[in-house]
């Protein structure tokens, strides 16, 4: 009798064979990073932060590099290039200046090897995509959303599933309404019953208003 081996289904998943996982990204490493960590390591929650090392020390508002390593500690970090210029406007040259030098600012700092990048403004082009192997980046995210949770085709083109400006608090009653107001409410562990919330700005009410006349 023939032994014929059982045929196996393999899927490419996450680690542990997971085929959805949860990750948020940030550009800019602003000082708010300290309270979001805060709020992310309280429920488990892991982060890809995109920094860029040449404007921390001018800009007050920046994490500085000092603090990168213990803030971000158990998330990681990653490039955003240097001095976050609109890099499809850029000679080559200077792109991979840009990322280099971020990079190697980051791995000084962090101790680990940083492979990954977010484009400055969200501005990259097919040359820029091709050079980026050769500075030692594996994955680069870009602008716009795609809805689902399948892998990138390229991983130089990695769109996230969801963006934060582009949801819509799940009590509206359309897609179509145009309004990124408080789309995440971190909720306190006791709700605040005094000073109540400012009213809804005149231009997302004359959003709402407009959005739904078309429905």
């Amino acid at each position: 009798m023939e032994n014929k081996r059982p045929f196996k289904t393999i899927y490419t998943c996450f680690p542990q064979g997971k085929h959805k996982v949860l990750t948020m990204s940030y550009d800019d490493g602003k000082i708010f990073d300290r309270k979001l960590i805060e709020i992310f390591n309280k429920y488990g929650i892991k982060g890809t932060f995109h920094l860029n090392t040449g404007i921390m020390p001018v800009d007050e508002d920046r994490i500085q590099l000092s603090e990168v390593k213990e803030l971000y500690k158990g998330h990681e970090v990653s490039c955003h290039t240097s001095t976050h210029p609109t890099i499809e406007r850029c000679p080559l040259d200077q792109v991979v200046q840009q990322v280099i030098e971020d990079r190697k600012a980051l791995e000084d700092a962090v101790g680990y090897p940083v492979r990954g990048l977010s484009y400055p403004n969200g501005s990259y082009s097919k040359d820029i995509i091709n050079l980026l192997p050769a500075c030692g980046i594996e994955y680069s995210r870009v602008v716009g959303s795609t809805d689902d949770f399948a892998f990138p085709d390229n991983f130089l083109e990695w769109k996230s599933t969801c963006h934060h400006l582009s949801l819509i608090h799940i009590s509206e009653p359309t897609r179509r309404t145009p309004i990124s107001y408080a789309v995440f409410c971190l909720k306190k562990k006791k709700k605040q019953t005094h000073n109540p919330p400012p009213p809804t700005p005149y231009w997302v009410r004359k959003q709402y208003t407009e959005a739904n006349n078309d429905i």
